[in-house]
């Protein structure tokens, strides 16, 4: 049976449609067969790298090398490129070079030009941070970009919980936990070695979500709420993670 079979496809722009063409090649979005067939075609990819290390999550790549030089590490990334794009020839593949980023992460400021990075006659532009699966990283791995992204979307989830404050507390205290918690501790093995002081924030808005959920006096001290809530810090949910990642690997 022709997985492609009876397969069409076509485009929308402002409510005028294209012509509909049918679908030779390729993996239908939605499907469950499609991320199998894509990590079964890209499989080899890491095998064709020869310079430098080579991380695949399904469709998304990260290439990285070490050097004890930024001219040394940017020579050997434009190598990996090469592979990478030699590769992508070989298989019919087009990697959209814009949404492609390169970091040159360094525990001392950089000062001078960097060496373009090419992908054929295209430039990938150096960023000070850039998100990967989720997560952003900046070049000083500070942490503070992604932190104040979790941070905004962390704010907006609590006010939500505002409108169905009238629901009994446990069943706000479920929502909190099962929705909007695993949201917040997303990577937090990786980024939960932040500074306090970005850390502060979000502690803050988890006591926020306390006093609504438990309904406390606004002007209650933060360890008394903590207290009256019976709820750990999330800097506890951290030294969790951090702790079953030792014991599972132990």
């Amino acid at each position: 049976m022709d997985y492609l079979a009876n397969r069409s496809q076509l485009t929308q722009i402002d409510g005028a449609f294209s012509e509909s063409k049918p679908v030779k090649i390729g993996i239908p979005q939605c499907s469950l067969l499609g991320p199998w067939l894509c990590i079964t075609y890209v499989n080899d990819l890491p095998y064709s790298i020869r310079s430098g290390e080579v991380c695949m999550y399904a469709d998304d790549t990260t290439i990285y090398t070490i050097g004890n030089t930024t001219d040394e590490v940017a020579i050997v990334l434009q190598v990996i490129l090469d592979q990478l794009q030699t590769w992508c020839q070989k298989n019919r593949l087009i990697i959209h070079e814009g949404k492609c980023d390169a970091l040159l992460l360094d525990r001392k400021p950089f000062i001078g030009p960097l060496k373009d990075l090419a992908w054929g006659h295209k430039t990938i532009g150096y960023r000070s941070f850039s998100v990967c699966l989720g997560i952003a990283i900046d070049v000083r791995l500070s942490w503070a970009y992604h932190v104040k992204s979790v941070s905004t979307s962390y704010s907006s989830k609590v006010k939500m919980l505002r409108r169905i404050s009238f629901l009994p507390k446990a069943t706000l205290e479920t929502i909190y936990y099962k929705t909007v918690i695993p949201s917040v501790l997303y990577g937090m093995a990786v980024w939960g070695s932040c500074p306090d002081y970005l850390m502060k924030d979000l502690e803050l808005i988890h006591l926020r979500a306390a006093r609504l959920i438990h309904k406390l006096p606004r002007d209650m001290e933060d360890k008394t709420a903590r207290i009256n809530a019976n709820w750990m810090p999330l800097k506890y949910f951290y030294c969790s993670c951090i702790l079953n990642i030792t014991h599972n690997n132990a």
